[in-house]
């Protein structure tokens, strides 16, 4: 079965607009991110926003919105596991938490989020150019939903049509 996809708009042919609005998706992460630090799906729940009021705007808001989006998933879970377990190890042990594995989960957690924000700013400033850039694993996803054509791409509705 052979996929159809409309053509990727390029650099000229993107509004000021939309390049704003692609970028904000990105952005998006660090403004929730400073608000729901304590709480990290709140990122999420604002970039699933983001994305929502964004993705009729134009194939390439709708691509780079996803794409935040999709990339905001595993952070949200990681860090998400972060807070249950400080919070359960600071009841259970009353504190007194600074040993070898947490000192390895802190920085593993911190290497993903560092990535993440890493890859975040690399999305938004390719975004602002009007220019694709795809993230490893979701960005060929993100590229298809964006992208494909469906069937509603072939409905018309005709222009003139007689009285009731």
């Amino acid at each position: 079965m052979h996929t159809e996809f409309h053509p990727l708009p390029q650099p000229e042919e993107i509004s000021n607009k939309e390049r704003n609005d692609a970028t904000g998706s990105y952005m998006m992460m660090l403004i929730s991110m400073g608000v729901g630090l304590p709480l990290p799906f709140i990122n999420l729940l604002a970039a699933w926003f983001y994305y929502e009021v964004m993705k009729k705007k134009s194939r390439f808001v709708r691509f780079h919105a996803l794409q935040s989006l999709l990339s905001q998933l595993p952070i949200t879970l990681l860090n998400s596991v972060a807070v249950v377990w400080f919070v359960l190890r600071l009841i259970a042990i009353g504190g007194d938490f600074f040993g070898m594995e947490v000192l390895t989960f802190v920085l593993v957690l911190g290497a993903f989020n560092l990535l993440y924000f890493i890859l975040s700013i690399v999305g938004a400033v390719n975004a602002h150019r009007g220019r694709m850039y795809y993230m490893p694993v979701i960005g060929a996803y993100s590229y298809r939903v964006a992208f494909r054509v469906s069937q509603d791409d072939f409905k018309v509705t005709p222009s003139n049509e007689p009285p009731a």
